[in-house]
């Protein structure tokens, strides 16, 4: 006789599609200079760049909400 597999595994809790401290901290200028300067150590430059420009605008961002 064939069986299934058990119902503990078809049962899994559902997860959340966002996870908000995860989120909160890459809308982070500090954490996206954090990476960008461990990217540069690995030598991805590029990257490294982005995350930069990435930090600018959350920044620039901030600055224009607080004005308002």
């Amino acid at each position: 006789m064939l069986r299934g597999p058990p119902r503990h595994i078809l049962k899994r809790p559902k997860m959340s599609t966002e996870d908000d401290r995860e989120k909160s901290r890459e809308e982070s200028p500090k954490w996206h200079r954090a990476r960008a300067a461990r990217l540069r150590a690995n030598g991805f430059e590029k990257v490294a760049e982005e995350h930069e420009q990435i930090a600018e605008i959350i920044e620039r961002r901030r600055r224009e909400q607080e004005s308002k």
